[in-house]
């Protein structure tokens, strides 16, 4: 689970009930003799029973779906040097995206670039008007158009 949970590090594992299990959450499962924590990539169901697709965060194969007999609790922490580090909860979703993105630079640069072009864009727009954000051309995200304003709001 590098780089979420790094080797060595204790984490801190809560009971979870089946159907608050969601896309990822990450699991602690019993895999014939071993312990594994992966995180829930897709959740389904076939006949009543929900089965969950876990991944490692550093592989790019899923496992076999595992069912939710097999699942200890839900890893909520990580001790990292002494300290707690939550692994659910908003905090935990921005640092999760950060480091996904530093991990990849090359791949996830141009989507980080639009993202944060639209953002920029639309947080003009609010504050400031039609005409204030004028990104270089090659940046506009044209899928992502603005409304056009009335003229009295000009």
């Amino acid at each position: 689970m590098r780089p979420t949970i790094r080797s060595g590090e204790s984490i801190v594992v809560a009971a979870v009930a089946e159907s608050e299990v969601v896309a990822g959450d990450i699991l602690l499962y019993r895999r014939a003799a071993r312990l594994l924590a992966h995180r829930v990539v897709c959740v389904t169901s076939d006949g009543g029973r929900r089965r969950f697709e876990l991944r490692g965060d550093a592989k790019r194969a899923s496992d076999a779906p595992v069912v939710f007999d097999a699942v200890i609790g839900r890893v909520v922490g990580v001790v990292r040097n002494g300290r707690l580090v939550p692994l659910r909860g908003r905090g935990a979703r921005i640092a999760r995206a950060l480091g996904v993105l530093a991990s990849r630079p090359r791949t996830h640069a141009a989507a980080v670039g639009a993202v944060v072009h639209a953002a920029a864009r639309r947080l003009s727009h609010r504050v400031f008007g039609d005409s204030v954000y004028h990104p270089i051309p090659a940046a506009i995200d044209r899928r992502d158009p603005l409304p056009a304003r009335p003229a009295e709001e000009r």
